[in-house]
């Protein structure tokens, strides 16, 4: 029976102390739902010294991070997260807490953990902040910019923050207890209510930038604070206007909730008339919904920075802008993912100077917990979000950084080690100068997006924007190296010197960019009768900028092709035995040319060797011939006799046999310079002339080794002998005129032929207008052997040449004579 009552005494006491469990869990979580974190924090932390509970265990640890006791939040997430009812973001916040308690390695696994789970982008920007070399960047790229100091007279042991100019002293949001027994506690921190105050700010050496401060500061006004929390604060340039936070209660001290009745926050702004703040009035953008906090305005007073948690944002708490257009705030945008996370962005600042946005956030890589960030408006593009550094970034919250318009001075809020407080306001000096780097295209002049400028001295790489601008900071005295570099580009840099500048001087510097641009020339190898492809000609290229000659032969196919420097000239020449050595009219260069570029060149060569023929044994005639020469003049092909042995036509059509051969050439080509005309009776060059011999110039200049003959010939009216005669003056004047221009009088022979080779049919007593007897006043030359002393001569006796050498190469063909006499 004793037993009996024992047991039921026992199972009564379990009952009613888990009853009890039961009701603290109960009133905890109603606590924890309504914001009161530090007392929940108290009820919870009873329960798990008797009872194992999960959701306590959860619900102490986010308590923890709301009060920002990382400490403990660390402790307590390291519980939860093996326990199989833990959501996913638990894992992310015991990867923060690690990080903010200096425990990279084992956050970044952790990061991996909920990056793995969820995929979340805002995990690869913190893992990043546990990188060896993210952090060692991140702690000496910018230090050598501030000096920080605290502000004992202002700070207290609660929290102190947002700070913002005005006047000669400094407005900023408190905790501070200074009003008696009547203070009012937020539940959220177990503190006061926030409220404004201001702070004369006295110069104790302004040369150094030296101040002192209030001891006691004072409630800034009694119409902007209210019993709920109030600031941070902005002022308009002019001061005209003020715009601040406060808890949801209008004008009329109503208070609004949302609909799990929580007490969001909402932006204000209140006229200045005779130096009372009046007509207050809600932003229209707010909403009993969600959050909007933190406004700035720009220089002109024309457009408002917030940062609002509203439905369409990429996280928490979004920055956002709104432009007041025609008497009306325009429907606010939301900045966009370059600037916004997964997280928060908070406490946006914008300099009334530079345009440059401060603004804090927990999404993008730092040192820990809330780190203070900017981003570069360039000609109204932003640029990339730039993590400030230490020493005004540390591994706790870092967040409302302002800076005086000569950006030398400053404040920004902590809550760091070595404070008195939860969130201190600390000053700092600011030494740097603001270096502005444009990249653009060198041959455009385009602004280049997307190029990565490094600079040297930070080894911090940044991108440009869509103006091609990128704005870095520079210690004074001192020179750095900016280099750009941007794919299908070449890299380029510049290099730039602080000495003796102040701090907030503006330097531009202009870095072009070029492309690496190809260049070829290609071609292929041509023998100008046949038409058929030359392979194994040599062809040669000379770059002026080296004046190394380049070399390389025609394939089976004819073709070669050279790769080309930028910015150089080239000539080109072919050479190919028993053919005249051509080069290129005038040289290929790509100095100056802004794209890639293929040249084409196609070479056409004149052999000027025929090959070798057959000559009578006895000293007759070669046998070359197929055909025969009228008297009229006419050539007439015609094939030898069938059966008939080696032979050759006379010119009166009749076959003579030949007792065979032997080989003597190779024999010279004739080639025709059209438009070398004279006039009747006369043997001076006209001035029709000179384009044809300047064609026979370079060819000779092009072959230095040819000697060649030039012959002359008349027309058929007049005497034989007097012809003969002309013929030879009108050579030697055309030898005359190339020795004038610098061909040596060794390398040229001249023959005057008469009336004995006519081109057509215009010979004795045959009738023949004007144009075609100046047909006949012309001028050929042939190659008849070289400076080393060959010669090249066929033996074609008393006979017609057109009867036994190929035909006469037209060099050049040129339109019919404009000045010609007929």
């Amino acid at each position: 029976m004793k037993k009996i009552v024992t047991c039921c005494l026992v199972f009564i006491l379990l009952s009613t102390t888990l009853m009890a469990q039961k009701a603290k869990l109960e009133r905890a979580n109603r606590e924890f739902e309504g914001f009161n974190y530090s007392a929940a924090i108290v009820l919870y932390q009873e329960i798990l010294e008797k009872n194992d509970i999960s959701e306590a265990k959860i619900k102490l640890a986010e308590s923890f991070r709301k009060v920002d006791n990382m400490g403990e939040a660390e402790y307590w997430y390291g519980q939860i997260v093996h326990l199989p009812e833990a959501e996913s973001i638990y894992l992310l916040h015991y990867a923060q807490a690690l990080q903010a308690n200096g425990k990279c390695d084992l956050a970044k696994e952790w990061f991996n953990k909920y990056n793995e789970v969820v995929g979340d982008t805002r995990s690869g920007h913190l893992i990043t902040a546990c990188d060896k070399e993210v952090v060692d960047q991140l702690l000496r790229t910018r230090k050598d910019f501030y000096e920080i100091q605290h502000l004992k007279q202002i700070n207290t042991k609660y929290d102190d923050f947002g700070p913002a100019f005005y006047k000669e002293g400094l407005v900023f949001s408190s905790e501070r207890d200074n009003a008696g027994p009547a203070t009012r506690i937020h539940d959220w921190t177990g503190f006061p209510f926030l409220e404004l105050y201001y702070s004369d700010v006295d110069t104790v050496n302004a040369e150094s930038l030296e101040f002192s401060y209030d001891d006691n500061p004072s409630k800034y006004d009694t119409k902007l604070n209210t019993k709920y929390h109030d600031g941070p604060i902005a002022f308009s340039p002019d001061e005209g206007m003020v715009y601040f936070t406060r808890n949801n209660i209008d004008e009329r001290s109503r208070v609004g909730k949302d609909s799990e009745g929580i007490i969001r926050l909402k932006v204000f702004s209140a006229k200045n008339k005779d130096s009372k703040w009046s007509e207050l009035k809600g932003m229209p953008f707010n909403s009993d919904e969600y959050s909007v906090a933190h406004p700035t305005i720009s220089a002109d007073g024309n457009t408002m920075y917030f940062s609002s948690d509203m439905p369409g944002g990429f996280g928490g708490m979004d920055l956002y802008y709104s432009n007041f257009d025609g008497g009306q705030w325009a429907p606010p945008k939301n900045m966009g993912p370059r600037i916004n996370t997964e997280g928060h962005e908070v406490f946006p600042v914008i300099h009334p100077k530079t345009g440059r946005l401060y603004f804090s956030s927990d999404g993008h890589a730092g040192l820990g917990m809330m780190d203070i960030f900017f981003v570069d408006n360039n000609e109204g593009v932003w640029g990339a979000v730039i993590n400030i550094g230490f020493p005004i970034n540390s591994n706790a919250d870092d967040h409302g950084l302002i800076l005086n318009e000569a950006e030398n001075f400053g404040y920004f809020v902590s809550n760091r080690d070595g404070g008195v407080g939860r969130d201190d306001i600390y000053s700092f000096r600011y030494s740097a100068v603001r270096i502005e780097v444009l990249v653009y295209d060198e041959n455009t002049g385009e602004p280049i997006e997307e190029a990565d400028v490094l600079n040297d001295c930070s080894n911090m790489q940044l991108k440009t924007g869509a103006n091609g601008k990128v704005i870095f900071e520079m210690p004074l005295n001192k020179c750095c190296t900016f280099l750009a570099s941007k794919q299908t580009y070449d890299d380029n840099k510049r290099d730039t010197c602080t000495n003796g500048m102040k701090t907030g001087t503006e330097i531009l510097v202009k870095i072009p960019l070029s492309r690496p641009l190809d260049f070829e020339i290609e071609g292929v190898v041509y023998d100008e009768k046949t038409g058929e492809v030359i392979a194994d000609a040599k062809v040669t290229l000379i770059p002026d900028c080296t004046g190394t000659p380049i070399i390389v032969v025609t394939d089976d196919k004819g073709y070669y092709n050279f790769f080309l420097n930028k910015k150089c000239c080239y000539d080109l020449k072919v050479e190919k035995k028993d053919y005249l050595t051509k080069s290129a009219d005038k040289p290929y260069c790509t100095k100056g040319l802004k794209e890639s570029k293929k040249f084409i060149h196609n070479f056409y060569l004149n052999r000027y060797l025929e090959e070798e023929i057959t000559s009578t044994t006895g000293g007759g005639k070669p046998s070359k011939s197929t055909g025969y020469t009228t008297p009229s003049g006419e050539y007439i092909s015609k094939p030898k006799p069938e059966g008939a042995a080696t032979g050759y036509y006379t010119s009166d059509g009749e076959w003579v046999a030949t007792d065979g051969g032997s080989e003597v050439g190779p024999c010279p080509v004739t080639f025709v310079l059209e438009h070398i005309y004279y006039d009747f009776d006369k043997a001076y060059i006209r001035s029709d002339a000179e384009e044809p011999l300047a064609e026979l110039i370079k060819i000779l200049e092009d072959n230095p080794d040819v000697i060649v003959e030039i012959g002359s010939h008349t027309d058929a009216r007049g005497s034989s002998r007097y012809n003969e005669k002309l013929s030879q003056r009108r050579a030697k004047s055309v030898v005359k005129y190339l020795e004038g221009r610098g061909i040596p009088a060794n390398r040229l022979e001249y023959q005057g032929y008469g009336e004995t080779q006519t081109t057509n049919e215009c010979v004795d007593e045959i009738p023949c207008d004007e144009e075609k007897h100046q047909r006949n006043r012309r001028t050929e030359f042939r190659v008849v052997g070289l400076v080393d002393g060959t010669r090249f001569n066929c033996d074609y006796g008393n006979m017609n040449i057109d009867e036994y050498s190929v035909e006469p190469i037209v060099l050049k063909k040129i339109d019919r004579c404009e000045n010609c006499p007929f």
